[in-house]
């Protein structure tokens, strides 16, 4: 819970100036947001709301990178799909061809 009186209150627009860039990128605002709304692996970000200003805290991002890194990593269910080549035209027309014909002698 974050502490109005002695956490280090910031923006999340601040936030993303205390996490280290990642891939020479630093992180950006709307991921923050997210990690406050939604979060990551069950682990939200502490925030509060004064007027129409989502704040945070320093130790809140602390306590947040800690969490995380103490949560399970999911389980990757999805394998890679290779991606399917588009067919010429001239497959195209050479596959309904073959498809007609195959209905003809089936009498359909």
């Amino acid at each position: 819970m974050i502490d109005l009186e002695t956490d280090k209150l910031v923006t999340l627009a601040q936030a993303a100036d205390f996490l280290p860039k990642l891939g020479g990128r630093r992180i950006h605002t709307t991921s923050i947001w997210r990690w406050c709304r939604k979060g990551v692996r069950g682990v939200k970000l502490e925030h509060a709301i004064i007027g129409s200003r989502i704040i945070t805290s320093v130790q809140a991002l602390n306590r947040f990178v800690n969490a995380l890194s103490e949560a399970p990593m999911p389980e990757r269910h999805r394998t890679h799909k290779p991606r399917m080549r588009r067919r010429t035209e001239k497959q195209r027309a050479r596959a309904i061809a073959e498809a007609e014909k195959s209905l003809r002698a089936d009498g359909i």
